[in-house]
């Protein structure tokens, strides 16, 4: 059997990586889907915090960086866009159900104090993005606040919407 010359393997290798970058390009492109929400989703203050540190993942309002268009790097970073789109899009916020909301910004704070969101791959080429105990502490006390002059989270009907949230679940497996 006759080896391989160093032009077959480069060649192999060239190939590759186009494959790569084309499916990327493809199954991940640099576009966001179309719709935006510009209400308030907490407060002012908090809006600004999520814009910076989560609206990336979490919205319709994706800036991709020059280096989204690297073969490995697109897929990577399109594939967490989806996922994080999937778990939560600020940019339907309107659409999202009282009862959702409150399990958002509760499983949201608990990431955030465990230091897990922003995720550190993310925040390492966006370090603006990494939330301080500051920014943390701000989201936390405008919750509660929306949460206790019920701006958030209030429903229309006679139930406290619990119920809702074992429901959402259900409907997500």
């Amino acid at each position: 059997m006759k080896r391989p010359t160093l032009g077959t393997i480069v060649m192999g290798v060239v190939g590759f990586v186009i494959l790569i970058w084309l499916l990327g390009i493809v199954v991940y492109p640099a576009e966001n889907p179309s719709g935006i929400y510009t209400g308030k989703i907490i407060s002012t203050a908090s809006d600004s915090i999520l814009r910076r540190a989560c609206f990336d993942c979490h919205s319709n309002e994706t800036n991709f960086p020059w280096y989204y268009h690297l073969p490995f790097v697109r897929i990577k970073m399109g594939h967490s866009i989806n996922e994080g789109r999937e778990e939560l899009n600020f940019s339907h916020w309107e659409q999202t159900s009282p009862s959702r909301r409150r399990k958002i910004f509760r499983e949201s704070l608990e990431y955030m104090d465990k230091g897990e969101m922003p995720p550190t791959d993310y925040t390492f080429f966006h370090p603006d993005a990494k939330l301080s105990k500051e920014d943390i502490t701000q989201i936390r006390q405008d919750i509660l606040q929306a949460q206790s002059d019920g701006s958030i989270g209030v429903q229309s009907s006679g139930n406290n919407g619990d119920d809702d949230d074992e429901k959402e679940e259900h409907d997500k497996d």
